[in-house]
């Protein structure tokens, strides 16, 4: 018994250890989500937006985020940061302090789900010391269709909590906007190959980040492949989700030669933005799956993660 009490007892020490230190990054920070509805399976997008009023921009200002399952984050309308769930999830860290300015600010983070459900979590330094001034479930308020800005439908509450766990800080050295040394590339050859299917194409391979510019609201499907790949290998692929109208950003940067789109209608424009740096962007890993242990990367819409 005395055995049993002090593994507890250790337990709850380590327990309340990381309940302080994850409380120290994100403070009052809840996990929150788009919508109620979560009994029928459906794809689900979402923007959450804060707006906070400041005196003198200046250094010290980390945006944290954590979403389930892929999310964008723009600060005053410069995309700063994009990402996906990760094993443990991760929450990525951003300095945007130079994207701060005088006066009225504003964070806006669009979350994708393949499913109804999933969570985010995001806090905000601002310069001058003032940690976790703007929080999700306080200051991020859901953006309506119609434009109206309402709270989040869904609180989950703060970390811990399942299946989040306590997600672990990664910091960024750099916002999007900073690693983008060059003007971004169109992808101008567009062929439609099915109905509502258009594949657009690259002379040669370039490893950066794809924006799509859909042509209207709605469902939208695409994929990323590299040279030599055939339609039916970006086929297999199609997954990721959006009803944003107004552009879309795969989070993860690659080598692409080609990106098929499927959607009602033909999207406004396809572009890569390259980055210089060839970093490896897939976070090693592996979950428990059905038959044993299986890598986990980024989910598929036809191939969730466990």
């Amino acid at each position: 018994m005395a055995t049993f009490a002090l593994a507890v007892g250790g337990w709850a020490w380590l327990h309340s250890f990381w309940r302080s230190e994850l409380y120290h990054l994100t403070g009052e920070a809840q996990w929150v989500w788009v919508t109620k509805e979560l009994e029928r399976p459906y794809p689900t997008q979402g923007v959450f937006e804060a707006r906070f009023q400041l005196a003198q921009p200046g250094p010290g200002a980390l945006l944290k985020v954590c979403a389930d399952r892929e999310y964008v984050a723009w600060v005053n309308g410069v995309v700063a940061g994009v990402g996906w769930s990760r094993p443990g999830f991760r929450l990525d860290v951003y300095d945007v302090s130079h994207l701060l300015r005088p006066g009225s600010n504003s964070v806006r983070i669009e979350v994708r789900s393949p499913t109804p459900v999933g969570g985010l979590l995001a806090a905000l330094d601002l310069p001058g010391g003032k940690k976790n001034a703007v929080l999700s479930g306080r200051d991020f308020l859901l953006v309506e269709s119609s434009g109206r800005r309402v709270p989040a439908p869904v609180v989950w509450g703060r970390p811990p909590r399942y299946p989040w766990a306590y997600p672990r800080p990664m910091p960024r050295p750099r916002t999007l906007d900073q690693i983008f040394l060059e003007e971004p590339v169109a992808l101008s050859q567009a062929q439609q190959v099915a109905p509502r299917s258009w594949l657009f194409r690259l002379n040669q391979p370039i490893f950066g980040y794809v924006r799509i510019v859909p042509s209207g609201e709605g469902w939208l499907w695409y994929a990323v492949g590299r040279e030599g790949e055939g339609l039916a290998e970006l086929r297999e692929r199609i997954g990721v989700y959006t009803a944003s109208p107004n552009e879309l950003w795969d989070p993860e940067p690659q080598w692409v030669s080609q990106v098929l789109v499927v959607a009602r209608s033909a999207p406004a424009g396809v572009e890569v933005f390259p980055v210089l740096e060839r970093f490896r962007a897939r976070a090693p890993g592996a979950v428990q799956g059905k038959l044993g242990p299986v890598p986990r990367t980024r989910w598929r819409f036809r191939n969730p993660p466990e």
